[in-house]
């Protein structure tokens, strides 16, 4: 496929121009593209950051609870390791959940992740895509990528999502520092519930979240932050907050249907 045919495929997206786009992607789903991943990644960047518009790309630690700006390494797939080779990528600090970030606003963004104490704060890069009235790529991967609701369980106050003791965590400078940090870690008491949260998309159909497209051959669902917590929101109140992520077991229609 070539770049003109990706751009058309875009458009269908345009509406999120001058939003902040997250995205999660696996490359392999993508196929043959003209220029390979470092063109798709370039016209990804090109499109997305017209209008003071952002998007970035995760660039997760957290199996190692170690940031090294010098390694640029990370566990989230082929496009992300491209993305941390840029040099005009920006970075965040979170040492294990990071994410790098192109925009005009990249590094006044990427600030959000200096101060938080844990690792998906709804203080950080993650949470603020909900302020920032941002959206979540998922390119060829379906929901159980979107790290995203692991943001908005803490915004909401879902219990034991995140570890109640503090966990050791480093970032290591490129000017040879090292900064340690204590974190409250992502809670995995019943597994990794990110398995399950593919259940859930039915109920952000239900409710408009989620715009659907190509990229390539890939299919992807463009999803609404802002849309996402509403929706979750509904579910864990009609639920009576009840713990909803221990199967693939579906939702009973009565805990999304009703707001």
């Amino acid at each position: 496929m070539t770049i003109k045919e990706v751009l058309s495929q875009l458009e269908t997206f345009r509406f999120a121009v001058g939003h902040h786009i997250h995205v999660h992607s696996s490359l392999k789903s993508v196929g043959e593209i003209e220029g390979r991943g470092e063109a798709l990644l370039e016209t990804l960047i090109d499109f997305f950051t017209q209008d003071g518009g952002m998007v970035s790309f995760p660039t997760h630690t957290w199996d190692k609870n170690v940031l090294d700006y010098k390694r640029k390494h990370t566990c989230m797939g082929m496009l992300s390791k491209l993305a941390l080779q840029r040099e005009d990528g920006v970075r965040s600090s979170n040492p294990t959940h990071s994410m790098v970030i192109f925009g005009d606003r990249a590094k006044e963004y990427a600030q959000w992740d200096d101060n938080i104490t844990s690792s998906t704060s709804p203080y950080g890069c993650y949470g603020k895509l909900f302020d920032e009235d941002g959206y979540i790529l998922l390119m060829g991967v379906g929901q159980e990528k979107n790290t995203y609701i692991h943001a908005v369980e803490e915004m909401l106050g879902i219990p034991e999502r995140r570890t109640d003791e503090f966990h050791s965590t480093l970032r290591m400078n490129c000017d040879g520092s090292v900064v340690h940090k204590p974190m409250h870690l992502v809670f995995e008491k019943y597994g990794d519930i990110s398995h399950y949260f593919g259940k859930l998309e039915k109920a952000f159909r239900y409710h408009g979240c989620i715009v659907d497209g190509e990229i390539g051959n890939a299919k992807v669902q463009f999803c609404s932050a802002r849309k996402i917590k509403e929706v979750l929101e509904i579910i864990h109140k009609n639920s009576n907050y009840m713990e909803i992520l221990l199967d693939d077991k579906a939702l009973p229609k009565a805990w999304y249907e009703k707001n």
